[in-house]
């Protein structure tokens, strides 16, 4: 009995205690989500075109893939976000997610420009998602990371662009890996006691 009281103990800490044990590098998420900060060069339609090898994020890992193509970043889905230019001659700069495998756009993007801080950003439930935002220094962003044959397929990610220049992007981010469209502790969340424990590993 104590034994599995110290061990509700330790879901209850981790559910409610900020911590920053997810943290991959910079930002730190208050409620202890995953998080970190991260720069992305500009992925050129003259290298998408030439297949040469350009940028993408992937928020599961906190890592930038900068060995593959767009082509084979899209037929291997493990990147999320990529900054990218749309029109070769245009001086503006856009957030998207790759394509699907069947290279249809994705609507799982939205920017919320300069209204609100990463920390004041606590939901997207109800946002209108695009293809692709425009990239601005100190807007914000909300989206959602697909994962195929993962469960949840979809969860949520938060970003905010710490600094902006003609061929990179720097942000700070924060992923809700559970399913949930709320960046912090919520009465309105269900979780069931099966994937408690399969989220903290008990």
């Amino acid at each position: 009995m104590r034994g599995s009281l110290s061990a509700w103990s330790l879901l209850l800490a981790a559910l409610i205690v900020p911590g920053s044990a997810f943290t991959q590098g910079g930002y730190s998420d208050p409620w202890g989500l995953p998080s970190g900060s991260a720069t992305l060069k500009l992925a050129t339609q003259a290298a998408i075109a030439a297949g040469a090898a350009v940028q993408g994020f992937d928020f599961a890992t906190g890592s930038v893939d900068s060995t593959h193509s767009y082509m084979e970043l899209i037929q291997a889905g493990t990147v999320d976000l990529v900054f990218f230019e749309l029109h070769p001659d245009s001086s503006r700069a856009y957030f998207r997610a790759p394509e699907d495998a069947n290279l249809f756009d994705r609507y799982l993007i939205a920017s919320l420009a300069d209204s609100v801080d990463l920390a004041g950003i606590t939901h997207m439930q109800g946002v209108w998602l695009d293809r692709f935002a425009p990239v601005q220094e100190g807007w914000a962003y909300v989206m959602l990371q697909e994962q195929a044959g993962s469960e949840p397929a979809e969860s949520a990610v938060k970003l905010e662009v710490s600094a902006l220049a003609d061929s990179s992007v720097s942000f700070d981010w924060v992923w809700q890996p559970n399913g949930s469209l709320v960046f912090v502790p919520s009465s309105t969340e269900t979780r069931s006691l099966s994937a408690l424990k399969a989220l903290f590993g008990l």
